[in-house]
């Protein structure tokens, strides 16, 4: 096995981020251009300047969330997750006892399969409702009680199928190349 294997971060958040700061952002400069550009009541002004205000906030908070600071970084030593909210990363070691599942978007297990499993939800790729199993994935594994011989379970979330094999293999090779080291 290759020992040049550079580790894959995934950081969970990021793409959901940047559509909603750009979905926010674009009516706020359009106000705000024709707020310089022409002359408007002052009725029109205060609601364009509430209409920034609120904007902002929304940001503020988008950028607070601690989603958008969560990274995930497989390597060969195993998965090394970072949560804001958490002082110290949790680590899962690569085993036999570790199964790697790569989906494609909308193919993942429902909801009831996966909450008494401990489960790792990785993702490229960042779906609209559908996602609340990846945002959740990580409390099931701290909040819920499972049973430590239970097998980990890393689901890779991924738009299409051949980055759905390249994923595949980058992760499997991490993970032979662990289990070879011993």
């Amino acid at each position: 096995m290759k020992n040049s294997l550079k580790p894959k971060t995934y950081n969970p958040g990021k793409r959901d981020l940047v559509q909603n700061i750009i979905g926010y952002s674009i009516p706020t400069v359009v106000s705000v251009y024709g707020l310089l550009k022409w002359p408007y009541e002052t009725f029109w002004l205060i609601l364009m300047f509430v209409f920034v205000v609120l904007d902002v906030i929304c940001v503020y908070y988008m950028l607070r969330d601690p989603t958008c600071k969560t990274f995930i970084t497989i390597d060969s030593e195993g998965a090394h997750i970072f949560f804001s909210n958490m002082e110290k990363t949790i680590f899962i070691p690569w085993s036999s006892e570790v199964y790697v599942n790569v989906c494609i978007e909308q193919g993942y297990p429902s909801y009831r399969q996966l909450i008494q499993r401990r489960i790792l939800c990785l993702s490229s790729v960042d779906m609209k409702d559908e996602f609340l199993l990846h945002k959740q994935s990580i409390n099931w594994t701290h909040e819920m009680p499972t049973d430590e011989s239970e097998p980990w379970m890393v689901f890779l979330i991924v738009s299409y199928p051949s980055k759905c094999e390249k994923e595949a293999e980058r992760v499997l090779a991490f993970k032979e190349a662990a289990l070879t080291k011993r």
